[in-house]
């Protein structure tokens, strides 16, 4: 038996625009997916759907004469799965019992390489730091982004950044200054506050290697106390990914230009000073040491002021073809920007 399996943006659920307005986009979806007629739709934002009764959902199964699903999401921007029964059958079993959970925590990405090659991979090190800034989910947002996508009228405004850089604090004291942090290459990261409590992450390993903040914490502490250009070199990787991602997306039909947001963020940077970090830095305005939420951009670039205020990193040769990957990804940006308002 051949399956044809499809997958499809809906793009806030088909009904909203990007800004939040109305904007039903539902029959010009549907026209598409039917003329392809798959046996599995795979949906991504279906915002709004589990609304007035899975109206949206009903909606879609008539038009599309498929059954369908919602996965509960945190976010409200969960995904279908919608399948033709005369193809498949009846479905015989559903289970929402983890999908509902709502978690939150810490993300840190594994290293870009191995470790030191100067160091055997059981030294302990013993690394002081001022703070440790690292990226945060937060589900309390997550929740409240979910009731204004479940509202007919919520608009983008009232969303909050759920994603966003802060400073890791200690459990007992809450302090977030002069840290010690201990390990080796592959343990979890112990980190030792003044207060004279110690803090363990993920003593045991984790199903998922990406998952595995701490023990990705510590190698990136070590990685730059060992050659401090790792820290532009590993943000280097992220900004030529996010720079593929935006190329990439200039090839799809749906694409209409970069999101506002980014556009004024890239604006907004003085590329032309002598002084990239502080340019960044002028525009984005990081809130650290209080939480600072914002687009993938947003949080990216604060990394990199961030990184750039650092001497020995901004200097290295790492630093400088970070600047220029940065300035590249800002003016296709600014670019892209100027063409999709232009009639």
């Amino acid at each position: 038996m051949r399956i044809t399996v499809m997958s499809q943006n809906f793009g806030r659920g088909g009904w909203k625009h990007t800004h939040g307005t109305i904007e039903d986009r539902w029959p010009h979806l549907a026209a598409n997916i039917n003329s392809i007629r798959p046996d599995i739709l795979l949906g991504q934002e279906a915002e709004g759907w589990a609304a007035d009764g899975h109206a949206r959902l009903t909606r879609a199964e008539r038009d599309l004469d498929m059954d369908g699903t919602l996965t509960l999401s945190p976010t409200g921007l969960g995904p279908v799965t919608m399948y033709r029964r005369e193809t498949l059958g009846r479905r015989t079993y559903l289970n929402h019992d983890f999908s509902a959970q709502i978690k939150q925590g810490y993300r840190e990405p594994e290293p870009i390489q191995g470790p030191p090659g100067d160091y055997p991979t059981d030294h302990q090190w013993q690394i002081a730091v001022d703070r440790i800034v690292i990226e945060r989910w937060d589900a309390e947002a997550a929740a409240r982004n979910q009731e204004v996508a479940n509202d007919l009228w919520g608009n983008v405004e009232s969303y909050v950044d759920e994603t966003g850089l802060e400073l890791l604090p200690c459990p007992t004291c809450g302090n977030t200054e002069n840290l010690i942090v201990r390990g080796a290459w592959d343990d979890p990261i112990t980190v030792h506050c003044p207060c004279g409590d110690a803090m363990i992450t993920h003593p045991e390993r984790t199903e998922f290697p990406g998952n595995d903040w701490g023990r990705n914490l510590l190698k990136r502490l070590i990685l730059t106390t060992a050659a401090p250009s790792y820290d532009a070199r590993r943000l280097l990787h992220r900004v030529a990914k996010y720079h593929d991602q935006e190329r990439k997306n200039q090839g799809q039909p749906w694409y209409k230009g970069p999101y506002q947001e980014d556009v004024s963020i890239a604006e907004s940077v003085d590329l032309g000073g002598a002084d990239l970090g502080t340019s960044l830095t002028r525009a984005l305005q990081p809130k650290l040491p209080k939480r600072h939420g914002g687009r993938p951009l947003d949080l990216l670039l604060v990394s990199v002021a961030l990184a750039l205020a650092i001497p020995q990193v901004r200097d290295s040769d790492d630093g400088r073809q970070l600047q220029s990957a940065v300035k590249a990804l800002l003016t296709h940006i600014r670019t892209e920007g100027t063409a999709a308002r232009t009639p």
